[in-house]
């Protein structure tokens, strides 16, 4: 039985718990929160409630998931690191440049999870397989910040600092949902957008989102990845043949309820999932990261380099200090 401790208990928090709860490996020793009120949900949840970290100490957990609010998330990862725990930190390393050092916490992982999203691994796959030439330029709509220079640097498969260059603006639709409501009042609300280019040499990544695409019915996501032989657009995409003939294809996701089991294109595997737990794409991607974590605690196999996560976290910086307009 693999045995955790978890800091924090808001929405990140239920990720993990509605996760662990399908497994029949992983145990949670208990649960810690400064706040009182935190402590009857986690009561009432049917957890151990922690009331100081330090209680983690006799519990012995292999390691402890921070998912503290991104103010003070990076201290409580220090304290308990500090304890001789290892921790994995909900993204993203933290929110101040103070921080943002290359110092070795070697005990420490970010969790970093958009890299394990089955469709990321198909672009990546797709990427890989020069399909479409070679990759000079991305358009991502998909995540927020950090998230989204993550995977931009993956599927780009850069390792320089970028120029940046763009700005921010008012966006204004008609709010549908957010992460707990349903709204069906047609009230037109004020959302932050942001519109980044990302030059690295001859590569450049295109940024544009507003937070309200995450759950959105209104607002499409979408990823553009342009190669010298072709291009994909979402699930399709367009390609030069061996001989030189254009093409059309669609990228094909076999799902079982909400979990994608395998995607390919043609005869290429691009993704196969070697379990199922009826996960949607942010729950495997987490699973897999907690079963990763496992390895790095036993075997030191770093998930995600804290040098990739403080520099998602200084660019999350940079995009927001780009001028606002309008």
């Amino acid at each position: 039985m693999i045995k955790v401790g978890i800091c924090g208990f808001g929405y990140r928090t239920g990720f993990y718990l509605r996760i662990i709860k399908k497994l029949n490996n992983f145990y949670i020793v208990g649960i810690y929160s400064p706040f009182e009120e935190e402590k009857e949900k986690i009561k009432k949840a049917g957890y151990n409630v922690i009331n100081s970290i330090n209680e983690f100490v006799d519990l012995k957990p292999l390691f402890i998931i921070n998912t503290m609010s991104k103010k003070i998330n990076f201290n409580m990862s220090i304290d308990l690191l500090n304890l001789g725990f290892y921790v994995l930190q909900e993204t993203p390393y933290s929110i101040y440049l103070k921080d943002l050092v290359d110092t070795n916490y070697y005990k420490l992982q970010i969790a970093e999870q958009y890299q394990f999203y089955p469709s990321i691994i198909a672009y990546k796959k797709l990427i890989d397989f020069n399909v479409i030439g070679e990759v000079k330029e991305i358009h991502l709509s998909l995540m927020h910040d950090y998230h989204a220079y993550s995977v931009i640097r993956y599927l780009l498969n850069v390792n320089t600092i970028p120029r940046i260059y763009g700005f921010r603006y008012c966006d204004y639709v008609a709010r549908t949902r957010n992460r707990i409501e349903i709204f069906n009042d047609g009230l037109v609300i004020k959302k932050e957008k942001k519109h980044i280019i990302f030059k690295f040499n001859d590569k450049t990544a295109i940024y544009d989102f507003n937070s309200e695409e995450y759950r959105s019915p209104i607002r499409n996501k979408y990823i553009h990845i342009l190669g010298t032989r072709g291009e994909v657009f979402n699930d399709i995409v367009y390609y030069l043949d061996s001989n030189n003939n254009p093409k059309k294809e669609f990228i094909n996701i076999n799902k079982q309820e909400e979990q994608i089991l395998s995607i390919t294109f043609k005869d290429l595997e691009l993704f196969k999932s070697n379990t199922f737990y009826n996960f949607n794409e942010d729950e495997y991607a987490i699973y897999t990261y907690l079963v990763k974590m496992c390895n790095f605690v036993k075997d030191n196999e770093i998930v995600y380099l804290n040098k990739y996560a403080i520099e998602d976290a200084i660019m999350s910086i940079k995009m927001n200090e780009v001028e606002e307009i309008g």
